[in-house]
């Protein structure tokens, strides 16, 4: 049945604790990029958790493409989630994009650590975004973003974002391997970052936690 949210945050408050999702959103109103990677990646995540998913990606695209018609969003940020319990009913869950402000951009935005990672960040599992939305909801107005440091002190990734750091002359990218999956499918993205060097770990943290 239909549920009514204003957020995709709103609406994992009706999604289950224990499941896989994959979250993406769209360009030119209907298009997204990588979307079957996106998929692939959902498909090995239930692998990993040992949930038995038959995904219909025809039925699928489908659904997606109903679901953003009727939002008519200039551009959507949409969430397609698989419970463990019934994998054969999706959730779909779609919001309108807001897109970084062009000052954060110039300016640069202030984050937060913590001293948390996931236990298996190859797999993208509910309970994840479960836990980072308290984390978002206890941000301060003016923080950005809150990024995951592992025990060793390395930067791991956003807890809702993307990143590469630039240290010293050298691009570090966050450890993750289905970062890197999704990431060297996106030409130009590589392209920005060509001038320089990459190191192949994560960057580690200097600045005062917290």
């Amino acid at each position: 049945m239909p549920t009514v949210a204003c957020t995709l945050s709103g609406a994992a408050q009706d999604e289950p604790a224990d499941g896989v999702y994959t979250i993406t959103r769209t360009y030119r109103g209907h298009q997204a990029l990588l979307l079957e990677r996106h998929l692939d990646r959902l498909e090995n995540s239930a692998r990993l958790e040992g949930i038995p998913l038959q995904l219909d990606r025809a039925a699928l695209r489908a659904a997606l493409r109903q679901m953003i018609a009727r939002g008519g969003y200039p551009e959507s940020r949409f969430r397609v989630t698989v419970p463990r319990s019934t994998p054969h009913e999706l959730y779909l869950a779609l919001e309108p994009l807001k897109p970084v402000a062009g000052h954060l951009r110039e300016q640069g935005v202030k984050v937060i650590t913590i001293d948390a990672q996931r236990e298996n960040p190859a797999s993208k599992t509910t309970d994840w975004f479960h836990a980072r939305a308290q984390w978002n909801a206890d941000l301060p107005p003016d923080v950005y973003e809150t990024l995951l440091v592992s025990a060793e002190g390395h930067l791991l990734e956003g807890s809702s974002s993307n990143f590469y750091a630039i240290c010293a002359g050298t691009c570090g990218r966050q450890a993750r391997a289905s970062f890197r999956h999704l990431a060297r499918g996106v030409a130009g993205q590589r392209r920005r970052y060509a001038a320089y060097p990459r190191e192949g770990r994560a960057p580690g943290c200097t600045a005062q936690r917290g």
